[in-house]
């Protein structure tokens, strides 16, 4: 097999298994989340990625989410986490600063086709729950996704 051949079977099978052929930058814009964990919503909830750099298999991704929820809860919650190369998206909190009744979670979504929003999202640590974001520069027009068959609450 020539190596013309071989890059486009690459291709092919990468394409075929879900895979995209590039991943947007998530960083540069505010992300609103909405959420919800069974007690509180999360609706006011900002997300920002502040660093991602490529890695084998999709980008290795920093960032924080500003916790606001429905009962008092708030807080800054630094993560690390990973972009894989078919939209899949793992977060894992590593620390805390200015909060109250949150704790550090690991989280999981899919990032849309677009790249513009973060669906079928769970978290799951302290109160599991589950939850959306979209790239709108934190104007907060997530919630419309917590009412979406993406995210049933």
């Amino acid at each position: 097999m020539t190596r013309i051949m071989k890059v486009f079977a690459a291709f092919l099978l990468l394409t075929a298994a879900g895979a995209r052929a590039e991943l947007p930058d998530l960083t540069g814009e505010l992300w609103s989340v909405c959420g919800w964990d069974g007690r509180s919503t999360w609706h006011d909830t900002r997300l920002v990625f502040t660093n991602q750099s490529p890695a084998k298999g999709g980008h290795h991704l920093e960032g924080y989410f500003d916790w606001r929820g429905s009962r008092g809860s708030f807080g800054r919650e630094h993560f690390q986490g990973r972009l894989n190369s078919d939209g899949a998206l793992s977060l894992q909190g590593v620390r805390l600063e200015e909060s109250l009744n949150i704790v550090t979670s690991r989280y999981r979504a899919r990032l849309s086709k677009t790249g513009k929003a973060l669906l079928d999202g769970v978290w799951l640590d302290g109160i599991p729950g589950m939850w959306a974001a979209v790239r709108d520069g934190g104007r907060g027009t997530a919630a419309k996704l917590c009412e979406a068959p993406n995210l049933s609450v």
